[in-house]
């Protein structure tokens, strides 16, 4: 989803007709290119004292075959759910699960420690923790008042 900033006496609908009929997908950062790619899971990212947490909803991806990679200060998951054997054997009345392969790629900040990066997956939401570098980490300085 995309926002648009408001301009009410600077504004043509139809200038941005391609916008609002879904034509322009380049313009979400955080989303992949829809050509390549046939869905996107949704993404939270968090920050603790000591981490980047980034929660992707993949139900029904197996997650031995779940790629994730850090290049160029970059998170990258990559993977595919497979399509349900059971829709062939009793014919589709409606479908709005999606299937098909996904990636998405979100900027993480120089700040992360990408040796120690860690994964676990449960119950169909995969959890990346992105460790803070030791010299990012907020710490507490006590300072005594004289």
């Amino acid at each position: 989803m995309m926002l648009l900033k408001w301009e009410p006496f600077n504004y043509n609908l139809l200038d941005n007709q391609d916008v609002f009929l879904g034509f322009n997908y380049d313009l979400d950062p955080l989303s992949c290119e829809r050509d390549e790619y046939e869905w996107s899971p949704s993404l939270d990212m968090r920050e603790s004292k000591e981490n980047l947490i980034v929660k992707a909803e993949i139900p029904g991806v197996d997650p031995a075959k779940v790629r994730i990679s850090i290049e160029n200060g970059s998170l990258s998951l990559e993977g595919e759910k497979k399509v349900d054997n059971q829709t062939n054997t009793f014919g589709m009345k409606f479908n709005e699960r999606s299937y098909g392969g996904f990636k998405r790629v979100i900027s993480i900040p120089d700040i992360v420690d990408s040796k120690k990066v860690s994964a676990q997956y449960k119950d169909g939401l995969l959890t990346v923790i992105l460790p803070k570098r030791e010299e990012f980490k907020r710490k507490r300085i006590d300072i005594a008042v004289k």
